[in-house]
């Protein structure tokens, strides 16, 4: 499928894995397939030095099939320090 880049958007306070997506205000990071009627999926993922957080909405459009999304994230390599035997 496509490749498309998102921006990372503020972690918001409280947030909860709870199925509330009350606190996500922000721009989302993603938005898919915006024609009205079609399925649409909205996507917003927040990173902070600890976590990494994606929250999402995926609604049926008047087809009502439910479109799949797959998120693939690649983070850079971790820096280690020097081997030594």
């Amino acid at each position: 499928g496509p490749v498309l880049s998102m921006r990372i958007v503020s972690m918001p306070k409280g947030v909860g894995v709870d199925g509330d997506l009350a606190e996500w205000t922000s721009a989302p990071s993603l938005e898919l397939a915006r024609q009205p009627g079609l399925p649409r999926a909205t996507m917003w993922i927040a990173l902070d030095g600890e976590h990494l957080v994606v929250a999402a909405k995926v609604t049926a459009g008047r087809t009502g099939k439910a479109p799949r999304v797959k998120l693939g994230v690649a983070l850079p390599e971790p820096t280690l320090p020097p081997l030594a035997f």
